[in-house]
């Protein structure tokens, strides 16, 4: 009888052995699935930190931006929604998205601006290599490109 026992109860610790093993495996290849957190855009947070203070052109909607942003230090961007501001006016960024760069290297980044209240949506053409996004509590000011041009 003791024989049986015993050959019951290695049975028993073999299966209990065997179900922390296979849980053990479990929990070990969950986490090595887990998706590991993207790296930085370099493109992103490190460059901007010395981008405060830049003056952003909106290019009103269906007219063409005169460059994208960087050439000759001017930052442009294109507006998509909401009401055209005055120059001189002070923005907050809200949001940079769509910054993956085309084939040329220009991001077509996507930037949801405040202005008091208001809100207006533009999209900011710039090679990332050499003018970093808008970044999102960045202040910036607003000029019209009409403004912009009449200084030229």
């Amino acid at each position: 009888m003791d024989l049986i026992l015993s050959q019951r109860g290695r049975r028993l610790l073999i299966i209990i052995g065997g179900g922390v093993l296979v849980l053990a495996l479990a929990f070990l290849i969950g986490r090595m699935r887990a998706p590991q957190p993207a790296a930085a855009d370099p493109g992103h947070p490190a460059a901007q930190a010395s981008s405060q203070g830049r003056t952003l052109v909106i290019v009103p909607r269906g007219q063409q931006s005169p460059a994208i942003s960087g050439e000759g230090g001017v930052l442009f961007a294109s507006l998509i929604s909401g009401a055209a501001p005055k120059s001189g006016a002070a923005a907050v960024v809200r949001t940079d998205e769509n910054c993956t760069p085309d084939a040329q290297g220009v991001s077509h980044c996507i930037n949801a601006l405040a202005l008091g209240e208001a809100q207006l949506v533009v999209q900011h053409h710039h090679d990332m290599a050499q003018v970093p996004c808008l970044s999102p509590g960045e202040s910036i000011t607003l000029i019209t490109l009409a403004d912009y041009q009449a200084q030229s």
